[in-house]
């Protein structure tokens, strides 16, 4: 499993590449993956995004909707019937099969949280006090501009981390996902507000 954040016309090549797909480019239109990954999630709900998580999944694959889409325009239905594609609706949280049955989707994915399975750190690309509310508000409104993917609110009491430069992530840097995954944790875990 592998997290990409390209942007703009690096999307395509990046997903290719990292799905060992080959990137064609019909007459009109955007380019086209050979191959793709066996499950897509959309979680955006923009239009761009539904039409990419079309043309991302593989043959056979499953595409999930997690975004809230209104009604969504100018997308190329092609890929549904082309590449036989799964298409999964969720809302809110529906449930995941385990080896001792279904449970909530909210719940298994806290679980994995809470073992270290899985390090959501590189979805956080900014931090602020929560005195600098305004320029969090700024930043988030502002994502194309900031690069801001998913930004936090840090407790007071971790404030002096993030002010001295977030000594402690740095260092837990250089030791892989699992400690960045207990850092976050450390700053501030449930503390932590995401905007």
């Amino acid at each position: 499993d592998e997290v990409l954040m390209p942007r703009g016309r690096d999307v395509y090549p990046a997903v290719a590449q990292a799905l060992g797909a080959k990137l064609k480019k019909p007459v009109i239109g955007p380019p086209v993956l050979v191959g793709g990954a066996d499950v897509v999630y959309e979680c955006a709900g923009s239009d761009k995004a539904l039409s990419d998580a079309l043309r991302f999944a593989a043959p056979g694959g499953q595409v999930v909707l997690l975004g809230l889409a209104a009604i969504p325009r100018g997308i190329d239905w092609t890929f549904v019937w082309l590449k036989e594609l799964q298409i999964q609706g969720v809302f809110a949280a529906g449930s995941v099969q385990t080896e001792s049955g279904p449970v909530s989707a909210v719940r298994r994915a806290i679980e994995l949280f809470a073992q270290g399975a899985v390090d959501l750190s590189p979805l956080i690309t900014h931090r602020f006090a929560f005195r600098d509310y305004r320029r969090a508000l700024e930043t988030v409104a502002a994502k194309r501009t900031s690069g801001c993917l998913k930004a936090v609110f840090v407790a007071p009491r971790h404030e002096a981390a993030l002010e001295a430069g977030n000594a402690a992530r740095v260092q837990a840097a250089g030791t892989g996902g699992r400690a960045a995954a207990s850092d976050v944790g450390a700053l501030g875990g449930a503390s932590e507000q995401a905007s």
